[in-house]
């Protein structure tokens, strides 16, 4: 392939919560990363076609979202669920190949899936033209 609120009192004025994308300190890869894991999230839950929704422009443009989803429902079939998975690398890129230069993270887990002990799922995040981290890429070795 290649593919929360709770109330306080009036009184209490504290500062709204800062999601990881607006805090100057977090780095572009834990960014990425979140994305990455919201949109793995739904890949495992089996919402494929709500991962295909979520995915970067150029993503959608190279798959439709009927074939990623065929796609996805037979490779994950024969993979089974994914029992865990551990980051092996985050690392930033300007340039991929063919890919337009840009802003990429390529993060890489290590996954235990139910009928395969070891995978490494490589998940290619690009930050669009409106500044959102989106999955343009996915692949299962």
């Amino acid at each position: 392939f290649s593919c929360l609120l709770s109330a306080l009192p009036m009184a209490i004025q504290a500062a709204p919560a800062k999601t990881a994308a607006e805090d100057k300190t977090t780095s572009p890869q834990q960014i990425a990363q979140e994305a990455a894991k919201i949109w793995l999230a739904e890949v495992d839950g089996d919402q494929y076609g709500k991962a295909w929704d979520r995915a970067a422009t150029l993503f959608q443009t190279e798959v439709t979202r009927e074939k990623w989803e065929i796609s996805m429902i037979r490779i994950r079939g024969l993979l089974g669920s994914a029992e865990k998975r551990k980051l092996a690398s985050a690392s930033a890129k300007r340039s991929l190949p063919g890919m337009p230069d840009g802003d990429y993270v390529v993060i890489t887990w290590s996954t235990q899936f139910e009928h395969k002990a070891r995978a490494l799922e490589v998940i290619t995040v690009m930050k669009e033209a409106d500044g959102k981290w989106k999955v343009v890429g996915y692949v299962i070795k």
